[in-house]
Order: C-alpha cells, then sequence, then structure tokens
C-alpha cells in the first residue's frame, strides 16, 4: 500500500495510526525522523512539509516535542504569566538576601575586629563598647 507524497491525502485510519506512532515514540524527535518511521512502519511516503498540515498530527508532534523536552501539558495548563512573574521575583528576593548576607558577615567581622582591638587596650572595660547610648 504504497502511497504518493503529493496527490493522495492520508486517510483518517493512516493519521490514526501516524499519530499512534508519534505517542510512541522515546528518542530524538523530528519531522525528517517522523517521515523515515511513517515510510518503514507504515508504507506511507509523505513529506515532512505535508504532515503539519493535519491539525491532528500537528498538535500531536508538538506536544510530543515538549514531552521529550521534560514540559507536560500539565505543566503548561497550571502555569501562568503571573507564576513566572513570581518565579522571577523570588530569584531577586534570593539574590538580594545573598547580598545582605554577604554585608553581615563584613559588618561581623569589622566588629569581631574591633572588639579583639578594644581588649588589648590595658585597663580598658569592653563593656562600655556595648552600653547603649542615649543619642
Amino acid at each position: 500500500m504504497q502511497k504518493k507524497a503529493r496527490n493522495i491525502p492520508l486517510t483518517r485510519n493512516e493519521q490514526h495510526k501516524i499519530q499512534a506512532l508519534i505517542r510512541s515514540w522515546k528518542t530524538k524527535f523530528t519531522w525528517d525522523l517522523l517521515v523515515e518511521k511513517i515510510q518503514s512502519k507504515l508504507g506511507i511516503s509523505t513529506t515532512r512539509q505535508t504532515l503539519p498540515t493535519y491539525g491532528t498530527i500537528d498538535k500531536e508532534y508538538h506536544k510530543k516535542k515538549a514531552e521529550l523536552r521534560g514540559i507536560t501539558p500539565e505543566i503548561t495548563k497550571k502555569i501562568t504569566m503571573s507564576d513566572v512573574d513570581l518565579a522571577e521575583k523570588v530569584d531577586e528576593l534570593n539574590e538580594l538576601i545573598e547580598i545582605k548576607d554577604e554585608t553581615i558577615e563584613k559588618q561581623l567581622a569589622y566588629i569581631k575586629t574591633i572588639l579583639a582591638n578594644a581588649n588589648e587596650i590595658p585597663n580598658y572595660d569592653i563593656s562600655n563598647l556595648v552600653k547603649p547610648r542615649n543619642d
């Protein structure tokens, strides 16, 4: 049952078989590889330009590409633009926290240095450095 690539449209049954072939795909996936697999498995001669003209095949192709990249339809339905904005905001806030933590570490090191230096001053009560002020 050899079909010509240009003149004979795919039947609904052939489209279903191609969709099933796409769904069962597990490795690298391209239009060209799909055309080769359709020829070898189903004996249907077609082109990569023809396949996307069938809406169901095109949809199945893009769904499988996303799945193989790790993007499942469930994820894309659940993620909204506000989720993306919130994720970016979380990243920015995490960077801000990291910067502030670095500043705090430097300030603590400076305070330790001051206390160590004050401790070396003879007859100086170090508690004077930490007593409350009325400024």
